[in-house]
């Protein structure tokens, strides 16, 4: 999946952040809300830097494996090929340098300690994030992440903060504003060149109508050679809607049980299941899958596991009050916030909180009720409805 925006289509906050990292002496940090390019910005400092001293040392740091394939490709694409890119504990443990540079992407959610060892083991730290996406607060080691204030204390940076949303059409940014109005997401600029379509909310029948809508919608999407995800909030969840499209296609369902990873289900297997029966589908999560190499199917992840990622066209099922996906606002603004083009969310029972904030506001969504719709027999009991996965 290509996503990297070519060198003559950054904007000048952009530019200006690219020159900086190699014009200043010490650090520099990077902040922006979602979808304001602060993973470009660090590739092409990273290409900067390449261009300026061939033989500067360099270590890229990011917070999952499917980002590190996107960083590596992105890498790729721009002709830089030995640049080492790690996870957060991967670089903790192996990586001691010393580097000239150690580039860090999606801050928010690192602990103090890290910084501090990567401080002592560059000359020079460049990081980006956004402290609105943290999506810890006590980190699975159970360090706190670091804060804002505190990340300036630490590395006294250049500081720069992108300002134009380039990724978010106006209406997914209303709608976050409705449920996270501190954010204050209104008050930044969306980028003049986007076409921008409202929010779809769908009301379901039930959850097999529900996977079985947003799985003929994504086929069609992927035709047209759009990149499409599913994104759940829970593990179980993603069982759950895997196996009831299985069951819609015909497929025997996939047997969740098997050698399971720390309580969490083998992935590596169920991409293998998938793929032995034709389901152009995949889960990315837990290291397993790669948008890179797999470009031509519908992705199934966690909102955790998409943090970084986007996506044209962007499902969020299974939008239940008191169903997992309500427990924190940052955590669903981030899924939503993945999208490029299309946002559609749906629920079957009673809307989440986040939901009821903005369903009847036209300025944000266009609201579909097939529940109230339908009339006819379930549409699984259509026999001209064929399945060619």
């Amino acid at each position: 999946m290509k996503w990297l925006p070519g060198e003559n289509d950054l904007v000048k906050e952009q530019t200006d952040f690219r020159n900086k990292v190699w014009t200043e002496n010490g650090n520099v940090y990077i902040s922006g809300f979602p979808g304001s390019g602060k993973s470009v910005c660090l590739l092409y400092a990273v290409k900067t830097i390449r261009d300026k001293k061939p033989d500067a040392s360099i270590l890229f740091v990011e917070f999952t494996h499917s980002l590190i394939k996107m960083i590596e490709s992105a890498l790729n694409e721009l002709g830089i090929n030995n640049v080492t890119v790690v996870t957060y504990d991967d670089f903790r443990r192996n990586y001691i340098g010393p580097y000239d540079f150690i580039i860090c992407d999606e801050v928010q959610d690192v602990s103090r300690s890290l910084i501090e060892l990567m401080a002592k083991r560059a000359k020079r730290v460049v990081v980006g994030g956004d402290p609105n996406q943290s999506i810890y607060e006590t980190l699975p080691n159970n360090e706190p992440t670091i804060g804002p204030e505190e990340l300036k204390g630490l590395l006294t940076p250049a500081t720069t903060e992108l300002t134009i949303l380039h990724r978010l059409n106006k209406y997914i940014i209303k709608g976050i504003n409705c449920f996270l109005p501190g954010m204050r997401m209104l008050a930044e600029k969306s980028s003049m060149l986007k076409k921008h379509k409202p929010v779809y909310l769908w009301h379901c029948i039930d959850q097999s109508d529900e996977v079985k809508r947003i799985m003929e919608d994504a086929k069609t999407a992927l035709n047209f050679g759009e990149s499409v995800a599913v994104l759940l909030p829970t593990h179980n969840k993603i069982e759950n809607f895997v196996n009831l499209y299985l069951q819609a296609a015909g497929v025997s369902a996939f047997d969740f049980s098997q050698d399971r990873q720390y309580g969490k289900p083998n992935y590596g297997l169920l991409n293998q299941y998938l793929e032995r029966h034709g389901v152009k589908m995949q889960c990315i999560t837990n290291g397993f899958g790669s948008l890179v190499t797999d470009s031509d199917k519908i992705i199934l992840s966690t909102y955790h596991s998409s943090k970084g990622l986007d996506f044209d066209k962007v499902f969020m099922p299974f939008c239940n009050q008191g169903y997992g996906s309500e427990d924190d606002p940052r955590l669903f603004m981030v899924a939503m916030s993945r999208s490029r083009k299309d946002l559609t969310l749906s629920y079957t029972t009673n809307m989440n909180r986040f939901l009821q904030t903005f369903f009847n506001n036209k300025e944000v969504c266009q609201f579909i009720d097939f529940k109230d719709m339908a009339k006819g027999p379930s549409i699984f009991n259509n026999s001209d409805d064929e399945d060619d996965w």
